[in-house]
């Protein structure tokens, strides 16, 4: 099932004067690797799942070579990858455009139109968890309550992604910490540089 919370979209306000909302999935930073691709297809009774990474290697050093001769590569039932140049470019004084450096900077990927139907059918629910834009103090307060009656420290990686559902950067979770700290709400433990550094609640 997928999670997700609203979030509002930033300068969008409709007709009725009412901001915009769009979903969006919680924990997108989650990243699913090859063993748990291994273990789904081994948990379809698929006899091919000891061999899926060898064979998306060997899919990977052909997209390389394919790429070479300039080609987009289409995988059926997945998708269409298209590479994308990047380099430095300068003209000179007679206005002809020169290149150097010009290399693959970035992929782009175009879902197969039956792929993403079926993913366009997988179901999704909301979550209680504060958006992005939410930073009403109350909600912040009732997730701090809710999250130390369970854990004596806090870190900067759990405000994040279980406070904010990894909808947050760093820079902004250092913003929210520096003004808890600042109102007294929390105390810092451990040095500021530290990566072992965590918060406690003031009593």
């Amino acid at each position: 099932m997928i999670k997700y919370s609203l979030h509002r979209s930033p300068r969008h306000i409709g007709d009725d004067g009412q901001p915009h909302y769009h979903p969006r999935i919680d924990a997108h930073n989650d990243v699913a690797h090859i063993k748990q691709v291994e273990h789904v297809i081994a948990s379809h009774n698929s006899p091919l799942a000891r061999y899926s990474h060898p064979a998306l290697m060997d899919i990977s050093e052909a997209m390389l070579e394919l790429f070479a001769y300039g080609k987009s590569v289409c995988l059926p039932e997945i998708g269409t990858f298209t590479p994308q140049l990047t380099g430095d470019i300068s003209v000179d004084e007679a206005g002809q455009p020169h290149a150097a450096n010009v290399h693959i900077a970035s992929i782009s990927f175009r879902p197969d139109a039956d792929f993403l139907a079926a993913a366009a059918k997988l179901q999704a629910q909301p979550t209680d968890r504060i958006h992005l834009t939410d930073l009403n103090p109350d909600i912040l307060e009732e997730k701090l309550a809710e999250h130390f009656r369970l854990h004596d420290t806090l870190t900067r990686h759990q405000l994040i992604n279980d406070l904010y559902a990894g909808t947050i950067s760093v820079y902004r979770a250092n913003r929210i910490l520096t003004a808890l700290v600042a109102s007294g709400r929390l105390i810092p433990v451990g040095s500021r540089h530290s990566s072992k550094r965590c918060y406690r609640l003031q009593q």
